[in-house]
């Protein structure tokens, strides 16, 4: 697919600093952008009609502040595709688009609105992060002008209100399952891989696409640990998809293998991981954002690896929106256009 966006030079280590950090004065503007593809499937065209005055975006927290780690939630992705960028990104399908569209940049007295870079036209953005768990229906009826989510009770709600548009995202997260000791307390065929989608997880849901992890580029030697091994499987909190995927491999293993599922903060999962202190894991994927492996799960050296799912999530809007790009990593990007 031809690129929408000319290259600049702005390099990517610099551009991921500068992307989403939380209250920096502006990013520098990226090129002008061309126009997009006649049939750009990743591209979606501005409302008819009049814009909003502004434009009020819903997504997960949290949002940390900046330096040196990486985007992580979906709000934080947000701000990233739109401060700056790594200097490409991957589009709904996957694919690199070099460059990127003009950057916004944060409003001086409230670093989670931005605004249009200056010749450009578009409504502030306002995002709203909100903590996981947060019932996305409130958020609709308080006036949320996007919403992206895979919650199905949110989902379902606006179809049946008649006045909000559903759009499809990218298939975005892969989830792993993931033994440090090597042995799989499951093999997921393309069967199970079938029925963990349909019947396992309440989410927009497929089979995986194998193969979906390079896992001896990004793996590490397993770290000593003076911990008991838990005999369990292992999932990030937060996460309900990952939670209704290890409850039923659970009930697939042997009697020898795994006997529980235990919840915990995703940095203890990387430090499990890492150790190879648990029989098995569930892991969110992502899609990489970056050349080395910052932003890859710690998974040992000799680990078994294989992908269950893919999921999707899908923006939930309002009319009166400018036109935007869906983007590999679950959110979309909003295109200013240039001031008359």
């Amino acid at each position: 697919m031809p690129s929408v966006f000319p290259s600049h030079h702005v390099s990517p280590r610099a551009a991921a600093l500068c992307a989403w950090a939380v209250g920096l004065a502006a990013c520098r503007a990226g090129a002008v952008p061309a126009l997009a593809p006649v049939g750009d499937a990743c591209l979606v065209s501005a409302a008819e009609g009049p814009l909003r005055d502004t434009v009020t975006i819903v997504l997960e927290g949290p949002v940390r502040p900046g330096g040196d780690t990486l985007p992580a939630s979906p709000a934080e992705r947000f701000l990233f595709d739109h401060l700056g960028g790594s200097g490409s990104t991957l589009d709904c399908r996957g694919e690199t688009r070099t460059g990127a569209a003009p950057s916004f940049r944060p409003a001086p007295d409230a670093p989670l609105t931005l605004l249009a870079p200056a010749g450009w036209s578009a409504p502030p953005l306002l995002l709203r992060a909100v903590p996981p768990g947060t019932d996305l229906r409130d958020q609709i009826d308080a006036g949320a002008d996007v919403l992206i989510t895979s919650d199905p009770a949110a989902l379902e709600y606006a179809r049946r209100r008649g006045d909000l548009r559903l759009v499809p995202l990218a298939w975005s997260t892969t989830y792993l399952l993931v033994a440090p000791a090597g042995i799989l307390p499951v093999q997921p065929t393309a069967a199970l891989r079938d029925e963990l989608a349909r019947d396992a997880v309440r989410a927009e849901a497929r089979a995986a696409e194998l193969p979906a992890l390079d896992a001896s580029r990004c793996a590490r030697p397993a770290r000593a640990s003076g911990a008991a091994r838990y005999p369990a499987v292992v999932v990030p909190a937060g996460d309900p998809v990952a939670r209704g995927l290890a409850e039923r491999v659970l009930a697939l293993a042997e009697p020898a293998g795994p006997s529980r599922v235990l919840v915990f903060p995703a940095e203890r999962v990387d430090s499990l991981l890492a150790a190879g202190g648990a029989s098995a894991f569930i892991l969110p994927l992502g899609p990489p954002r970056f050349p080395d492996c910052r932003d890859r799960p710690p998974i040992p050296l000799h680990a078994a690896v294989a992908s269950l799912i893919e999921v999707r999530p899908t923006a939930v809007l309002r009319a009166g929106l400018p036109a935007f790009l869906i983007l590999g990593d679950g959110v979309i990007r909003f295109l200013p256009v240039a001031a008359r």
